[in-house]
């Protein structure tokens, strides 16, 4: 029996192309923080990203960055915005199928077929109701701020959102569309264990799929003979889908420049595939476990713009009343992320909640069905009214909390650091989130300042990253040679879970790095930025110089003269705070408060007011810089400096 019915692919195509030019209004100009800039050198570069390596996003990104047409950054921040919008459109056929076997059926007319009595069955929801309501549900999912934050700059993520509506929908199609014959389903099923293994190369959170798919999987085919013998067949797909991560052991045995964690043999991939180095992070404690839950429902209102979300609860009830393994599907697939992200103790959790944002939209959908019938409004033109105003509304509400339109913090920060240093600096830092990441692009993709040797002290900690200076400084290197052995002595037995004393493996990470000082500060200028922390280079005065302190050997008279000064740099601000832009714009005021007091530590009064005043017109109230420019002003007044000084790095 087939029912005849209006196909989504038009509106999909709506959906999509609607959101992806909204996206491109709101998107980042520029490098944007956290891994963007690490993300972007190495899809340009073909190297090998942080765990869990990424290749299908790599190679995809990669081949896309080199199409000649514009800024490296904006092509692959374009790239996310359309990666983000197909997955948006993918949705609306998820959607379309999910209320196609989830909305109650009423009997219809009875009719022969083949000289036999058959009870024929329609669909309560009509196709023009259906598909506005998928729709609709595409739109609060597309426009939800998390999903559209991803949309704006270039992120693994990206990529994760199409693949992950693509497993959903083959998925559902398998298991709820009615209308299919064996075959059908059959190629269904095939698709999605494809689907499912290609979408484990871009992101490993796939993994929270699976509950829901199991569960639902057994529900509806049981667990006798046949379905064992289907899911063996499903393997050898599932396994072609898992071929891109081949791209790991392959490029980094050709030593690429940006090579992380260098995935060459066995050992290494698994590593690397399964996210070693961020397990100390996993399932660390209920206290964790309980803030990441507050966070998530603190913010949950205001990510659906408050209505989606009313909609949503109600749309919870709603689909299970209309069919309880569609209700089941959708309550696994929401409880598992929550029950996954929350668990992982890190900063920037929002993006683990992908999922879980998703299955909220497409509650919203039955939400808003639900409303309708409620107050007797079941007809499409008031549907239509109540989707537009309800999809104007968090369009209207998210664009000033989302978008990235003008936002150049981070490429400004990075060029003023560069701009910086003098020739052949050495530069110890780990402002990864808005810096070190960053300067990977600059460096590596737009080729600036390839004569400064940024290194990320925490970075450090791993065997492969030391390879890696070596390939890309061997000249740096050697000279460390000694101390580099010695600590990679300790870290071996540290990285394969082998017996090994704490204090000595940190006493010759410390050596190690303080010989990076001593055995290069005769010939190359050598810098650490402001959170390096004051056991590294003893010996050593900090001198401020831009965005970062130099070092010069205690007891030397320091005449110091930089090249680029923090008073005449043209940072462009960007209105809106959140916890990583605040903390570079205060870099700022911190740097340029630094400099003036070690100007007024040398009865430079004229030279540090100007540094004061700088500082107090990039934040107004900032205390450190008004109470030294006060002191500094009656200085220049009596002539006298005063005996007690203080810095306001330890701020």
């Amino acid at each position: 029996m087939t029912i005849t019915r209006s196909h989504p692919r038009p509106a999909s195509f709506a959906t999509a192309l609607v959101l992806f030019l909204l996206y491109l209004v709101s998107l980042a100009p520029s490098v944007s923080f956290i891994d963007a800039g690490e993300l972007s050198a190495v899809a340009y570069t073909f190297g090998v990203a942080h765990p869990t390596g990424y290749p299908l996003f790599t190679l995809i990104a990669g081949l896309w960055s080199h199409i000649p047409a514009g800024e490296v950054i904006l092509r692959l921040n374009t790239l996310a915005a359309l990666l983000a919008a197909i997955g948006a459109g993918i949705f609306v056929h998820v959607i379309w199928h999910l209320l196609g076997a989830a909305v109650k059926r009423k009997p219809a007319a009875k009719s022969t077929v083949k000289g036999k009595s058959a009870q024929q069955s329609a669909p309560l929801l009509g196709d023009d109701l259906r598909l506005l309501l998928s729709v609709f549900g595409a739109l609060i999912i597309g426009l939800s701020e998390t999903y559209w934050k991803t949309a704006l700059a270039i992120e693994v993520y990206s990529l994760h959102l199409p693949l992950l509506a693509l497993a959903l929908l083959t998925f559902v199609t398998a298991h709820f569309d009615e209308t299919l014959d064996e075959r059908s389903r059959e190629r269904r099923f095939l698709a999605a264990a494809f689907t499912l293994g290609l979408s484990f190369t871009n992101h490993m959170t796939t993994i929270l799929l699976l509950p829901a798919f199991l569960v639902i999987h057994f529900r509806s085919e049981g667990f006798g003979a046949r379905t064992w013998k289907r899911l063996a067949r499903l393997l050898p797909m599932f396994a072609a889908g898992l071929l891109p991560y081949l791209y790991l052991p392959i490029r980094a045995a050709a030593q690429p420049a940006l090579n992380w964690g260098n995935p060459a043999d066995l050992d290494r991939l698994l590593w690397h595939v399964s996210g070693k180095q961020y397990r100390v992070w996993i399932f660390t404690s209920m206290e964790a476990a309980r803030r990441q839950f507050s966070l998530f429902i603190d913010t949950l209102p205001a990510e659906f713009a408050y209505a989606g979300l009313a909609l949503a609860v109600v749309g919870c009830i709603a689909a299970f009343r209309a069919n309880r393994r569609v209700g089941l599907f959708l309550a696994l697939l929401f409880a598992g992320c929550v029950g996954y992200a929350i668990n992982y103790d890190i900063h920037d959790i929002e993006s683990y909640f992908l999922l879980a944002y998703i299955v909220t939209g497409i509650w919203a959908a039955y939400g808003l069905h639900a409303a309708l019938r409620w107050f007797k409004a079941g007809n499409t033109r008031t549907a239509l009214l109540a989707a537009v105003l309800l999809v104007g509304l968090a369009a209207g509400a998210q664009y000033s909390r989302v978008s990235e339109r003008g936002n150049y913090l981070v490429e400004d920060y990075t060029k003023n650091m560069l701009a910086s240093f003098e020739p052949r600096a050495l530069v110890l830092s780990y402002q990864w989130d808005y810096w070190v990441s960053a300067s990977y692009y600059y460096q590596f993709v737009e080729g600036q300042r390839p004569d400064v040797i940024v290194i990320d002290k925490e970075l450090l900690r791993r065997s492969w990253y030391l390879a890696q200076l070596r390939r890309n400084h061997p000249e740096f290197a050697a000279r460390s040679q000694k101390e580099i052995d010695a600590f990679l002595e300790d870290l071996t037995l540290f990285e394969h879970e082998l017996p090994y004393d704490p204090g000595r493996i940190e006493d010759r990470f410390n050596a190690m790095i303080n010989s990076f000082v001593t055995r290069n500060i005769n010939d190359r200028p050598v810098y650490m930025t402001v959170e390096m922390e004051q056991h590294f280079a003893p010996g050593f005065t900090r001198v401020p110089e831009g965005l970062a302190f130099r070092l010069y050997p205690a007891g030397v008279p320091v005449q110091s003269a930089p090249r680029f000064s923090l008073t005449d740099v043209q940072a462009r601000p960007f209105e809106r705070t959140e916890r990583l832009s605040t903390s570079l714009w205060e870099m700022y005021p911190l740097m340029l408060t630094n400099r003036g007091i070690w100007l007024y530590q040398q009865a430079r009064y004229r030279e540090a007011a100007g540094f004061f005043d700088t500082a107090l017109r990039f934040e107004p109230g900032y205390r450190a810089a008004y109470e030294w420019r006060a002191r500094n002003s009656q200085a220049m007044t009596l002539g006298d400096a005063g005996s007690s000084v203080t810095d306001a790095s330890t701020n």
